[in-house]
């Protein structure tokens, strides 16, 4: 198809969860893309082919602000997803900033 599950249950405007049990349901899951077949520019970070945002030191600057995921849900201008896609995990980001 091209695409993965995330752009086309984007597409159809259906929640994540109920479109993956649904092609799961279907026999679908293989019509999809892996993530690691995607286009670079759909790969972390990023909606749609968009280019980033935020620079990576432009997201560890704001987990230095506020190391906490409360905290940092509360205050930065990005959501927790920006930083566990371009990191791997809020953790992983915490420590590549120098947090303890």
């Amino acid at each position: 198809m091209g695409y993965s599950r995330n752009s086309v249950a984007g597409f159809v405007k259906m929640d994540h969860s109920t479109f993956y049990k649904l092609c799961d349901e279907r026999g679908l899951t293989g019509c999809f893309l892996p993530r690691k077949q995607l286009r670079e520019g759909c790969k972390g970070g990023n909606l749609k082919g968009r280019a980033r945002v935020y620079a990576d030191d432009t997201i560890l600057s704001w987990v230095r602000k506020h190391p906490s995921y409360k905290d940092f849900q509360a205050h930065a201008p990005m959501t927790y997803c920006t930083v566990q896609l371009r990191f791997g995990s809020f953790e992983k980001a915490r420590q590549l900033a120098g947090v303890e």
